[in-house]
């Protein structure tokens, strides 16, 4: 990845990821579509983006911003790419050519440097799409993460966007996901895939030894089945 820009201007940003595409937020507020510059292909993707101080015109001491990655980690399908203009972010969105393929970064694999195996596995498996509530928690053995005002800085850029239903859920999770350490985000796949999507927890010392599979049930009318059945 290459950013450049004068250091006044490099805003922050974060990526995730599904079974299915790759987020990619880039935290500027009040952009307009005409600030941002776009281009990807299957293996490459440049962000342009407009300091929102320079009117206009970029100089040397107020330069524009942009982000590049000249080789991705994974193809991408191009024409199902996408991107979002939030009121306090961009929000790029990659179409993964493999669907199920963990990516490890977003960019290439050095040589000799050994791949990541299918999002199946339980630990390399990235940011699911939960619907359940979230219970927040401490994780142990780590910095203690103040889960209240996460929600507050949450809460005011969903109302600051608008979202609404089960859009402004997913991004809820998915700004926990990535303001989480490393047990967090542990604990949220376990317990959200073992639990067959009824249980989201950020507890990782309360996860680690529990077998959600051994007391899921499921709703009235409806029995558990093993997703080796489907």
């Amino acid at each position: 990845m290459r950013p450049s820009g004068d250091t006044g201007f490099i805003p922050r940003f974060e990526w995730m990821q599904n079974a299915e595409k790759v987020f990619i937020s880039f935290f500027v507020k009040s952009l307009q579509p005409e600030d941002v510059n776009i281009s990807t292909s299957s293996q490459s993707i440049t962000v342009e983006i407009r300091n929102p101080s320079s009117k206009g015109e970029a100089t040397d001491q107020n330069k524009n911003y942009t982000f590049r990655v000249q080789k991705l980690r994974h193809e991408i399908i191009p024409e199902q790419s996408s991107h979002e203009i939030y009121n306090t972010k961009l929000e790029v969105v990659l179409a993964k050519k493999e669907v199920g393929q963990a990516w490890a970064a977003l960019e290439a694999v050095k040589e000799h440097c050994p791949e990541q195996p299918q999002l199946q596995q339980e630990q390399q498996q990235q940011m699911p799409q939960p619907e359940a509530p979230v219970t927040r928690v401490y994780p142990s053995s780590k910095k203690k993460v103040d889960w209240d005002k996460v929600e507050k800085e949450i809460t005011e850029e969903l109302e600051a966007e608008q979202l609404e239903g089960e859009q402004a859920l997913q991004k809820l999770f998915r700004d926990i996901y990535g303001r989480g350490d490393e047990d967090t985000r542990r604990a949220m796949i376990k317990s959200f895939q073992t639990s067959g999507g009824t249980v989201l927890s950020t507890n990782w010392a309360d996860v680690k030894d529990k077998d959600y599979e051994k007391t899921l049930e499921a709703p009235e009318g409806q029995e558990v089945r093993s997703w080796k059945e489907m």
